[in-house]
Order: structure tokens, then C-alpha cells, then sequence
């Protein structure tokens, strides 16, 4: 396994960065602005509204003013764009320090629920089925979205050293406002390896020696 990580990190699939090496210069705001717009505005202008109510700069009849602003007004305000700058960074540095506390000595232990079929189980400890890239820190937020012919609701425990996952991507999708504090999503780089530390089927923790060693990729 230490041989593939040392391939997978020449060939640029894993990085070396810890969350501690994460700061507000990696990301792209302008981006992140387009895509809450995109995802739930109607939330971000609401979280505005709020907030403004402990703004000591504004007096009471500013305050009922914009509360009675229509979204398309309120986009146009200066105090509005200059807010929505400081709450980007502001909800940035909240998640890095959320997630920091879940890890522990360079590793953290995430969840993915997904809905197999009875012949992806039987085949699971001699194919090299892959286990997706998005998982969550919190095993009750892990969720699977049932298909058509799956019969079987599985979850998957793994620990995994912090430099497997991708910050950037992970940090972007848990301030999402639409999905972010739901889902707690942590998403591993393509081709991560990792080991299945435990393994419940339709509720049921089973038997994994037979796999316990077993490598299998993202």
C-alpha cells in the first residue's frame, strides 16, 4: 500500500496537505458567491436580513427598510456586498476549524452509505469495486440515494490520514447553503486507497475478515 501512495502522490491523485495547511488564499470567492447564487439565494439573503438586526451602525428605521426590500434590491446594496465578502470567509475558517476538531493525530474516520446489489456484495472481496469519493465525517449525516434494481442499504467505516483528502472541494461543498450542514462532506481524491474498517448491510454489522486486509481505490 505505502508503494501506491507513493504512485498515486508522483502522479499528483493525492496531496500532502493537512487541513492546518488550508487557509482563506485557497480559495476562489468570486466562485463560491456564483455557486450559493446558483444553489439557494434566497438564503443567503434571509442569513443578511438576520444578521442586520445586531448591526449597531444602522438605526431602526435603515433596519425595517431593508427587511422590506425585495432579493434584486438588497443584491445592489453596497452593505449587502461588503457583508457577503466578510461571510464567505467568515463560514470558510468556521468549517476548517469544525472539521479540524474531528481529527485526530493525522486521521480521520468517515462514513459512505450506498445501495448495492446482492451480486456486488458476493463479489466484494475478490473484485476491486471502487467505493466513491464522498463520504461524511458524521455517520448519522452518511446517506445513500436508492437506485432501481439495488436491494441492499450498505455503510462503510474507514479512517483515513488527512492528506487523502481533497480541502478545497470538501471545504466549498460544507458551506454550500443548500447542502453543506446536512450532508458533512468530506471527499477523498480519485484513486485514494483505503481499507474497509467496518461494514453494515441493511443495518447489520458483518463479518469483514475476509476483506479486512484488502486495498480497494475511490
Amino acid at each position: 500500500m505505502k508503494d501506491l501512495i507513493k504512485k498515486l502522490l508522483r502522479e499528483g491523485l493525492l496531496s500532502e496537505k493537512s487541513i492546518d495547511d488550508i487557509s482563506i488564499k485557497d480559495f476562489n470567492k468570486r466562485e463560491i458567491l456564483s455557486q450559493w447564487m446558483l444553489s439557494n439565494p434566497e438564503s443567503v439573503y434571509e442569513k443578511f436580513k438576520y444578521e442586520i438586526q445586531d448591526d449597531y451602525y444602522l438605526s431602526p428605521e435603515e433596519k425595517d427598510e431593508i427587511m422590506d426590500m425585495d432579493y434584486d434590491d438588497i443584491h445592489d446594496l453596497p452593505r449587502f456586498k461588503k457583508w457577503l465578502d466578510y461571510e464567505i470567509e467568515s463560514v470558510i475558517e468556521d468549517s476548517i476549524y469544525n472539521i479540524k476538531s474531528y481529527i485526530k493525530n493525522g486521521l480521520i474516520t468517515v462514513w459512505r452509505d450506498m445501495t448495492v446489489t446482492d451480486e456486488w456484495l458476493k463479489a466484494l472481496p475478490t473484485t476491486g469495486a471502487r467505493l466513491g469519493r464522498y463520504w461524511s465525517f458524521e455517520e448519522d449525516a452518511a446517506e445513500a440515494h436508492w437506485g432501481g434494481s439495488e436491494s441492499n442499504r450498505i455503510k462503510i467505516q474507514t479512517t483515513v490520514p488527512e492528506t487523502y483528502i481533497d480541502w478545497q472541494q470538501t471545504i466549498t461543498a460544507n458551506i454550500d447553503p443548500a447542502i453543506g450542514e446536512d450532508e458533512k462532506e468530506i471527499t477523498l481524491f480519485k484513486n485514494t486507497p483505503i481499507k474497509i474498517d467496518r461494514l453494515m448491510v441493511n443495518g447489520k454489522v458483518i463479518d469483514i475478515s475476509n476483506i479486512k486486509s484488502k486495498v480497494f481505490k475511490v
